[in-house]
């Protein structure tokens, strides 16, 4: 039974390595996509060079960012890492809301969480929060199809039940695709030009690494409910 259990946790793993590689890719496209479109403009008449060397740095740097942080994950991926230990859900939670706070504000998406301070799950803690911003930034894609005279909201909360946590992150937009809701998980099954496809199988991959389980809960017109399980601690 331990032998299973390495072996599905070392699958995982090396799922969660290339999936994470591919978030890379998919993550960079967006601010090198960015950094040309700037450049292209200094061709047009009244561009102002200093400005746009400042915004050409800042996507830059939101692509090196990304870089090191997954070559910082590497040698957990290699199983040279601490595996899942004891960590403070809110301190997660804070740090991802964090991330996704400034796309958040330029949609007019209200951003709540709801969880006890001293709630404490087994986890690896980057591997978490990694699966958390891709969800999120699923849900933020999700809500900008919501029309404008429809609430805009996007929350987390967590439970405890026994020795499981349940991790609810909800929003109010107006629900999956139904190609994405049939097979939420599988890579590339949306035809979105942004990728929604892609992020929910990066969220899913990452959320195993980090030692849960991603479900999704349902979906409909009203909003989008995704579960994630994980071990707490006595």
């Amino acid at each position: 039974m331990n032998k299973l259990m390495s072996r599905k946790r070392a699958e995982a793993d090396r799922q969660a390595l290339w999936v994470s590689l591919a978030a890379v890719l998919h993550d960079i496209r967006n601010p090198l996509h960015n950094a040309t479109l700037l450049l292209e403009s200094l061709d047009g008449q009244g561009g102002n060079a200093l400005e746009v060397r400042d915004q050409v740095l800042e996507q830059l740097e939101r692509v090196h960012a990304r870089i090191r942080r997954v070559m910082e994950q590497l040698p957990e991926f290699a199983g040279e890492g601490a595996g899942t230990p004891p960590v403070r859900l809110a301190q997660v939670l804070n740090e991802t809301i964090g991330l996704i706070q400034p796309q958040a504000l330029e949609m007019d998406v209200a951003v709540g969480m709801n969880c006890l301070d001293d709630l404490v799950v087994k986890s690896n803690p980057g591997f978490l929060v990694q699966a958390l911003e891709h969800l999120m930034l699923n849900c933020l894609e999700i809500l900008a199809r919501q029309p404008q005279d429809k609430p805009r909201r996007l929350w987390l909360s967590a439970s405890r039940e026994k020795g499981v946590v349940w991790l609810s992150v909800q929003d109010s937009g107006p629900g999956l695709p139904p190609e994405v809701a049939r097979a939420p998980f599988e890579p590339l099954v949306s035809q979105s030009p942004t990728g929604m496809g892609l992020g929910l199988a990066i969220a899913h991959a990452l959320t195993r690494a980090g030692g849960g389980e991603l479900m999704l809960q349902n979906t409909s017109d009203s909003g989008t409910h995704f579960r994630i399980r994980l071990e707490g601690t006595l």
